[in-house]
């Protein structure tokens, strides 16, 4: 998963520019699998996250 720091640099083998990442968030459902590649430590590497459903709680009104 992704950590406080991580730079994600790309989304599915697409950039990660604001268009890219709004796309990808719009089109994904609780439980859906991201591939990203991310800086981490000065390092590049991949990550696969697996999405969940934001509680009610933390939605803002």
């Amino acid at each position: 998963g992704l950590i406080n720091g991580d730079i994600i640099i790309s989304i599915k083998d697409s950039e990660a520019i604001w268009s890219t990442l709004k796309a990808s968030i719009n089109s994904i459902t609780p439980g859906d699998s991201l591939e990203l590649e991310i800086i981490r430590d000065g390092k590049k590497q991949r990550v696969l996250i697996k999405t969940t459903e934001i509680p009610a709680r933390l939605l803002v009104p």
